[in-house]
């Protein structure tokens, strides 16, 4: 975490260069490599081994197009189907984003508002990328086994 007083336009410029990327990063469809049997072996969710309320690839997505904080994390969250009807529980969010920032999925920065309040922005990682483009390949095989299952019944 960089503890620098700046702009949010420039820790987030500084964040993206911190996570790796030259230009900023394209969305999870993209190609690019994805390497699900690694995300099993250390039983990410991506991998369809914890569908934990698919918070993971809801969060991810959410950070997929920029820089957000947790709040902004949160609110951008209520767009999903799953939340519509119970909005997720923001204490729960905010620990996982702190368990997926410790998987390196997502990266961390402070930067401080108009205010100069210090706030946290959050961006996603190469690393979640892959995890979210596996939670694509995941869930088209679930809805697809889904899909089959309804047909036999």
């Amino acid at each position: 975490m960089i503890n620098v007083k700046m702009t949010r336009d420039e820790a987030a410029q500084n964040l993206l260069k911190s996570a790796g990327y030259t230009k900023y990063h394209q969305g999870p469809r993209s190609d690019g490599p994805v390497f699900l049997a690694d995300f099993a072996k250390q039983g990410c969710a991506c991998s369809g081994t914890n569908l934990d309320r698919f918070i993971q690839p809801c969060i991810l997505s959410v950070l997929s197009d920029a820089a957000l904080t947790s709040y902004e994390i949160t609110k951008g969250l209520s767009k999903y189907a799953m939340f519509k009807e119970a909005p997720p529980d923001i204490t729960g969010i905010y620990r996982y984003i702190k368990r997926m920032e410790q998987n390196n999925l997502l990266r961390k920065t402070s930067y401080f508002d108009k205010a100069q309040n210090e706030r946290n922005l959050y961006i996603i990682t190469p690393r979640g990328t892959s995890c979210l483009k596996n939670w694509i390949k995941t869930l088209e095989a679930y809805k697809d086994s889904i899909d089959e299952l309804i047909k036999m019944l």
